[in-house]
């Protein structure tokens, strides 16, 4: 028995991750291929961003969350993409939905797209975003272990 759940999870390992990787190998060909563009555009027009998120986001698996972060902390997207992206997902657990019921999959990522859409734009909207504070050499509180 043991050794069959190990197969399982080994195999499941390997699907997911597969997908992933496979899905971050296509966004990182996309910035190869546009150069700069598609970041460029989404610096440009801020108020698409969490839609971009949250379509990001209601993908299968975590892939879209991971596209996502590096963008909000290289000051491409504001907050509200990373909060609509986070809402959107379920993460790998889609594929568990997807396989049991597709059409009771499509109904929740239906609603988890218009909730990370509507949420994201709440966020952007009233300007929420977390207290980021760069810590310098002459800051007094360095090392304190407090973050924000």
């Amino acid at each position: 028995m043991l050794e069959t759940l190990a197969w399982a999870v080994a195999d499941a390992f390997m699907q997911v991750g597969v997908y992933v990787g496979l899905m971050l190998v296509f966004f990182g060909w996309l910035q190869w291929r546009t150069g700069e563009r598609v970041t460029q555009v989404l610096q440009r027009h801020r108020h698409w961003a969490p839609l971009v998120g949250a379509l990001l986001g209601v993908t299968p698996g975590c892939a879209g969350a991971l596209l996502v972060m590096p963008l909000y902390a290289r000051g491409v997207v504001p907050f509200g993409a990373v909060v609509a992206a986070l809402v959107a997902t379920m993460g790998d657990s889609s594929w568990v939905l997807i396989a049991f019921n597709p059409q009771l999959a499509l109904g929740i990522h239906g609603l988890l797209l218009i909730t990370g859409i509507l949420t994201g734009y709440v966020v952007h909207a009233l300007g929420i975003s977390p207290s980021v504070r760069l810590r310098d050499a002459g800051d007094d509180t360095a090392g304190s272990g407090s973050c924000c």
